[in-house]
């Protein structure tokens, strides 16, 4: 039985700083059992991943460069640190701000699966003990999820923003829609790195979603640290869904244990 709305309500606080918690205990696990190294097995995908995102970031870093430069020839002064700032928004804003707009956010989310897909799995094999298939096959599998993912979020997400204008518009209250959609995109990115682990359940993308609902605060903490870390110049493609793959996984396992959510049989396959 799924909880009630006035039980997410409650739990929302505690579920949202118990999963920014513990997204520093990813990096623990990610430093120590090197989980990174296992997405090179993917062969291609990953490393074309990896070289696009290092091709966003070298640009900044000319960048960075540049303004080094200017301020060897000029001096520092107090100014140096306000053009920096003014160079590097504009910047984001020229080269990456179709990532986090509209649909085209959501094309994130389908290119760095590979390592959303590796993360989870093998965080659940090492917890667990329960070896977990990684395979191409289940990748592909899992890429083609994430796309069913992506475009049933973004359905959603038309649907709220409307609904949101219509409400607040009779309320005299559009002011307030900006920030509540954000509230909404971090939701949504937090349940596509938790939808990595249900699958493993055999769940469809419907009772997943209802399942990344039910412990609210969690998942907008999660889509919130992923959407931070992809503004990390060179490597917050890579960072992003390493972490939050870990940290997604790490949560629900936990849940599942207090009994916060309803436990399901997990499907196991050997590679």
């Amino acid at each position: 039985m799924q909880p009630t709305t006035k039980k997410i309500l409650r739990h929302l606080p505690r579920h949202f700083l118990t999963a920014l918690m513990t997204h520093r205990e990813a990096f623990e696990f990610l430093r120590t059992h090197q989980l990174w190294k296992g997405v090179f097995r993917y062969g291609w995908i990953s490393k074309g991943l990896i070289i696009l995102a290092l091709f966003i970031g070298s640009q900044y870093l000319l960048l960075l460069i540049d303004w080094a430069g200017d301020v060897t020839d000029r001096g520092f002064n107090s100014s140096s640190l306000l053009t920096l700032g003014s160079s590097s928004i504009d910047f984001w804003k020229e080269n990456l701000n179709w990532l986090f707009s509209g649909s085209q956010k959501y094309v994130i989310l389908i290119l760095t699966e590979v390592i959303t897909f590796h993360m989870v799995r093998s965080t659940f094999s090492i917890l667990t003990g329960a070896e977990q298939d990684k395979s191409f096959k289940a990748f592909f599998e899992a890429q083609i999820r994430m796309i069913k993912v992506a475009a049933f979020s973004w359905g959603m997400e038309i649907a709220i923003s409307v609904a949101l204008s219509v409400v607040l518009g009779l309320l005299s209250l559009s002011v307030l829609k900006d920030g509540l959609m954000i509230g909404v995109e971090c939701f949504f990115l937090g349940f596509a790195l938790m939808d990595n682990y249900n699958e493993q359940y055999d769940m469809k993308v419907k009772e997943s979603y209802k399942r990344a609902l039910s412990v609210l605060g969690a998942t907008l903490a999660v889509g919130l640290v992923f959407y931070v870390l992809l503004y990390i110049p060179i490597v917050g493609a890579i960072i992003a869904p390493c972490v939050g793959g870990v940290a997604a996984a790490i949560l629900m396992l936990e849940f599942e244990t207090k009994g916060e959510i309803l436990p399901y049989r997990p499907v196991v396959e050997e590679e």
